[in-house]
C-alpha cells in the first residue's frame, strides 16, 4: 500500500467515525422524551441535523463524485477491452523491453520515495503498408509492481526484442471540430484517422476487481447521505 492510498484509507476512516458519532448523537436525542419533547430538545435536534448537513454534505460530495467519475473511466477501458477482441491481427515485431521505475508522486527525492516498477513493451507494426508503434499492452487496469523481479516475470511471457509478436489492430476516425470552414476542410474529412493497438486482447479479472475498488467511494457518499438526509 503507497502513500496515497494509505491517506485515502485513514481520510474514509474518519468520515465513517464521524457519520458513527453523529447517528449515536441523534439517537440519543431521538430518545428523549420521544412521545412528547420538549421544546430545548426539538431546537438540539435541529441544530445538531442543520449542523451536521452544514459539515458532512461537501466531505460526502467528495467520494461520490469521484466514485462516479472513476466508474465512468472503468466503463471507458471496459469498451475498448471488449471492443479489442474483435479487432485485426497483424504481425508486429518487439522493438523494446524493459522494466520501467517510476516514483510515486513525481518526487525527485528518491531518499523519502518507494520506487514502483511498470512492464514496458514496445513494438511496430504495419497496416496498408504504413508503419505504426504502440507502446500498450493491453487494456486493463494494470497495477505498478513493488519489485522487479515481478515486472520481469510477466515481460518473460512477450518475445524477446527483435521477434515478432501479434498485434490487434483497430482504425478508428476521430471527428474535428466543426468550426473550419469548409473551404479549409471538405466535410468528407472532417476527421483524423487513429491506429489502436494492444498485445493481449479482451479483459482481465482485475478490470472487474478495480470496479469493485472504485464504487467504494461510491458507496461511502451514497450511504453518507442516507444516513443524512433519509
Amino acid at each position: 500500500m503507497n502513500s496515497s492510498q494509505i491517506i485515502i484509507t485513514i481520510i474514509t476512516l474518519v468520515i465513517l467515525n464521524w457519520l458513527w458519532d453523529q447517528r449515536i448523537k441523534r439517537k440519543k436525542l431521538a430518545r428523549v422524551d420521544f412521545e412528547k419533547p420538549d421544546t430545548e430538545t426539538i431546537e438540539k435536534r435541529k441544530k445538531l441535523l442543520f449542523s451536521s448537513r452544514i459539515i458532512l454534505t461537501p466531505i460526502l460530495a467528495f467520494p461520490l463524485i469521484m466514485g462516479l467519475l472513476f466508474t465512468n473511466k472503468w466503463f471507458e477501458t471496459y469498451n475498448m477491452a471488449k471492443a479489442s477482441l474483435n479487432w485485426e491481427a497483424v504481425n508486429g515485431v518487439i522493438t523494446d523491453k524493459k522494466v520501467h521505475t517510476i516514483i510515486p508522486g513525481g518526487s525527485k527525492n528518491t531518499a523519502t520515495k518507494s520506487y514502483e516498477y511498470l512492464p514496458l513493451i514496445e513494438y511496430e507494426f504495419h497496416v496498408k503498408g504504413k508503419a505504426f508503434t504502440s507502446t500498450r499492452i493491453n487494456y486493463h487496469q494494470n497495477l505498478a509492481y513493488t519489485e522487479t523481479e515481478d515486472v520481469q516475470m510477466y515481460l518473460d511471457e512477450f518475445p524477446n526484442v527483435g521477434e515478432t509478436i501479434m498485434v490487434y489492430t483497430s482504425t478508428v476516425e476521430i471527428p474535428i471540430t466543426n468550426d473550419i470552414p469548409d473551404s479549409v476542410v471538405p466535410p468528407n474529412k472532417r476527421f483524423k484517422i487513429k491506429q489502436l493497438s494492444v498485445l493481449t486482447p479482451g479483459i482481465d479479472g482485475m478490470n472487474y476487481l478495480s470496479l469493485m475498488l472504485m464504487n467504494i467511494f461510491t458507496l461511502i457518499g451514497l450511504i453518507g447521505f442516507k444516513k443524512l438526509y433519509l
